[in-house]
């Protein structure tokens, strides 16, 4: 994904080389790694329900609420809006 203050790039575990990190930022004309918890199939689809259940069940706050997911999930489906328009999309024009 490219925006305004850099590009974040996903390499898949089967692209990886073992020195580099699952998710980087290149920005300034310097690659550095972003920590994430997870990078396998599980960590994106099977993790964050059991993490919001178990916040409801003691009381707590999710990771992941709402608004933020809501950015999120509008920030994925601009990459291929882009790739089908060869136009800038930005995630607030994602509904």
């Amino acid at each position: 994904m490219i925006g305004d203050k850099g590009i974040i790039f996903h390499q898949s575990l089967h692209h990886q080389d073992g020195r580099s990190a699952a998710v980087m930022l290149f920005k300034d004309g310097k690659t550095t790694p972003v920590p994430v918890e997870g990078v396998e199939w599980h960590d994106s689809f099977i993790a964050p329900p059991r993490i919001l259940l178990a916040s409801s069940k003691v009381g707590g706050q999710p990771r992941l609420d709402g608004p933020t997911g809501k950015a999120v999930l509008q920030f994925t489906a601009g990459s291929p809006a882009v790739g089908c328009t060869g136009k800038e999309v930005r995630p607030d024009d994602v509904k």
